[in-house]
């Protein structure tokens, strides 16, 4: 955009990660983004985007890093025996939009998965075999561009999950 506005650092609040804003007035520029979907609070009316098929993987790679997790670890199964797992969620304050989301994994083989009501939004979550084939769907070998630390959780779990 070879902007020449500044750059402003928020104030940081306790247990939250710093901020910054960029503020530009043109009406233009408003008026393309709001072509292109994006609208006032969109956090709460996000609406799944029309993405070609071929690009979905790299839109879900990239709102995985923004708004998703993957968590590795031992869980109980039963009071005698824990098992080590993976699960993974996606975030955010549009229910719509994680439908959305989760209607578009179900063809690709992702069944199952659980919309939980958070205080500020909602989590789509999944477990362990949902999760292995989320991996496949963002890591393909066409990727380059990635969270390199939530990707290195998924290549954990599959060492670990050899070795046991």
């Amino acid at each position: 955009m070879q902007s020449s506005h500044i750059i402003s650092e928020r104030k940081k609040v306790e247990n939250h990660k710093q901020l910054y804003r960029l503020q530009i007035g043109s009406k233009d520029i408003c008026e393309d983004l709001s072509c292109l979907g994006v609208t006032k609070r969109k956090s709460k009316t996000m609406k799944m985007p029309l993405t070609p098929k071929k690009y979905f993987p790299d839109f879900l790679r990239g709102y995985f890093d923004g708004d998703g997790g993957v968590w590795i670890g031992l869980k109980n199964k039963n009071q005698n025996t824990e098992t080590f797992t993976l699960s993974t969620y996606f975030t955010s304050g549009s229910k719509e939009f994680l439908i959305s989301l989760k209607d578009i994994l179900t063809q690709y083989g992702m069944v199952g998965g659980s919309l939980v009501k958070k205080e500020r939004g909602f989590d789509l979550k999944y477990s362990v075999r949902n999760s292995l084939i989320l991996y496949k769907i963002m890591y393909n070998s066409k990727c380059s561009l990635f969270l390199n630390r939530k990707r290195v959780k998924f290549d954990k779990y599959a060492v670990v999950a050899q070795l046991n």
